[in-house]
């Protein structure tokens, strides 16, 4: 292990939720493209059908006001084929695919990158089920509403596994589409919301519990 990572040209996403039990309501603050997501139950209907919605929307360089500052900085955006990089007006580099980030000091420096974090609240409603907090390493292979659908089937005392369960359909889908040969971050936070006390007691033993986690059942 290096005894000193060096932040000129490396960094990181962050995204922080807070939930405010009293006032029943989730504050979040993020910068760059670790995404957070509500898994809703949508209503009417009779068999409880849910749907992913996004509560941040990623810093991409290639957005207007992101783009504006990072032209204003004396940087340009250009596109490699697969996603907008902001680069030095001359030369190479930094070549970062979000435009704000923790680190990362040359591109904050020379080329408008910012560590601002956007800020938003959000009322937590009877019908939110669970929320995700993941990298992109899942968003880029795993739509909100697929990741909805893979952790819909989870009671809340089954977490672990409804979480595991997501991050092994990310890197499956990560080594088909590459064949093997590349797998991005796979980082995935799941909190269950509006969940009764009683719904952790179905009748089952805490080996029962231990054992669904173990199998991802």
């Amino acid at each position: 292990a290096k005894a000193h990572l060096g932040a000129q040209h490396s960094g990181t996403t962050a995204t922080v939720v807070a939930h405010d039990r009293k006032a029943e309501q989730l504050v979040v603050s993020h910068v760059g493209d670790s995404t957070a997501v509500l898994v809703r139950k949508r209503f009417p209907s009779l068999a409880y059908e849910f749907e992913g919605v996004p509560l941040t929307a990623d810093h991409k360089p290639n957005a207007e006001g992101e783009a504006a500052r990072i032209l204003k900085a004396g940087a340009r955006v250009t596109f490699d084929g697969y996603a907008h990089r902001v680069m030095k007006r001359h030369g190479n580099g930094p070549g970062l695919n979000m435009s704000r980030s923790i680190g990362d000091v040359d591109a904050h420096r020379y080329c408008g990158v910012s560590c601002e974090p956007e800020v938003s609240q959000y009322d937590i409603r009877p019908e939110d089920h669970a929320l995700l907090v993941c990298s992109d390493g899942i968003w880029e292979v795993i739509s909100p509403q697929e990741a909805a659908d893979i952790v819909k089937p989870y009671g809340s005392w089954q977490a672990m596994a409804a979480a595991r369960r997501l991050a092994d359909e990310a890197l499956r889908r990560w080594m088909e589409g590459t064949e093997g040969t590349l797998v991005d971050d796979i980082t995935v936070l799941l909190v269950f919301l509006n969940q009764e006390a009683g719904e952790l007691v179905r009748g089952d033993t805490l080996a029962q519990v231990a054992r669904e986690l173990e199998l991802g059942e």
